[in-house]
């Protein structure tokens, strides 16, 4: 846009978007006002949320499998170190970390600049659909193995007399 000697400005009253490619904005704008049509977004904004919809429901399948093999998969941790099963009961604990630091995260990456709930609902919202919905599977999963643990660990105690 420089050999072409124009500056634009574009103005949005809805935040900042993760999902939003603003530089075709302006290479649209500059396109419109020079003759030369832009070239098309390699991603949109559609395609990212198609991509989106298919991590939820990956993520919702994954979660069904866990819980169907919950029963099945006792002995593998049975034999497994307990340092190692502790920790792979952290890693699922990742999805809500990441949802309940979310706004510290964005004004982190952001550079400083704060965002609410509503704007960064409004921002990615299927990001925050796939976080909330990993991490009640995860939860419960988390939840369920803690429980199993604990029953059986109540029936291998000796009693005493």
């Amino acid at each position: 846009m420089q050999e072409d000697k124009l500056g634009i400005v574009v103005l949005f009253n809805s935040g900042l978007n993760a999902f939003v490619d603003y530089h075709a904005f302006v290479d649209g704008l500059a396109g419109l006002l020079t003759g030369h049509p832009g070239d098309d977004s390699v991603l949109s904004g559609s395609m990212i949320e198609a991509g989106m919809g298919i991590v939820i429901l990956a993520t919702a399948m994954a979660g069904i499998r866990d819980f169907l093999r919950i029963r099945n998969r006792e002995e593998t941790w049975r034999r497994r170190p307990k340092w190692l099963s502790i920790l792979l009961l952290a890693v699922r604990l990742v999805p809500l970390l990441l949802l309940a630091f979310i706004p510290q995260i964005i004004t982190w990456l952001g550079g400083g600049r704060v965002i609410g709930w509503q704007g960064i609902l409004m921002m990615m919202p299927s990001v925050i659909v796939w976080l909330v919905l990993a991490s009640a599977q995860n939860m419960a999963i988390v939840c369920l193995r803690a429980v199993r643990f604990v029953r059986r660990r109540s029936n291998h105690i000796p009693k005493v007399m």
